[in-house]
């Protein structure tokens, strides 16, 4: 016979069967925020959270992210806003508020890990936009 879970269990489910977006840790993706790459703790379609953060967002703020790309691959141009959901311990979470098509292609790419597509993506947004928005890497 199996115990019934405790609070602390059940709360956690509970808030788990809640979330729209599921959180991914690997693969990494940066985020460049106020001309910084950040590396991604975790990520999902609605947000994502870095470490490290000791810039002047609070809770709150709506940032732009210019750019974005996974560890170890080139940065791109890319339609992202978020907001500032928490911030302490040197760490920042944000949920997104806006996104282009480029910007949801490139995080679904990542989570399905279609190498190839994103390679694609990268060398199309540096041709489409290397003038408007310069280099990222």
């Amino acid at each position: 016979m199996t115990s019934p879970p405790t609070a602390d269990v059940a709360a956690a489910a509970s808030r788990l069967a809640r979330r729209r977006n599921q959180r991914v840790i690997v693969p990494v993706l940066r985020f460049l925020l106020e001309g910084e790459p950040y590396a991604s703790l975790d990520w999902s379609l609605g947000g994502f959270q870095i470490e490290n953060y000791a810039g002047a967002l609070r809770p709150g703020d709506d940032v732009p992210i210019p750019a974005a790309g996974p560890e170890g691959g080139p940065m791109m141009p890319v339609g992202l806003r978020a907001r500032v959901a928490r911030l302490g311990d040197g760490r920042l979470a944000a949920t997104f508020i806006e996104m282009d098509g480029r910007a949801f292609d490139l995080l679904e790419a990542t989570m399905l890990r279609r190498r190839q597509y994103l390679v694609s993506l990268a060398a199309t947004a540096r041709r489409d936009h290397q003038a408007e928005v310069g280099d990222f890497e």
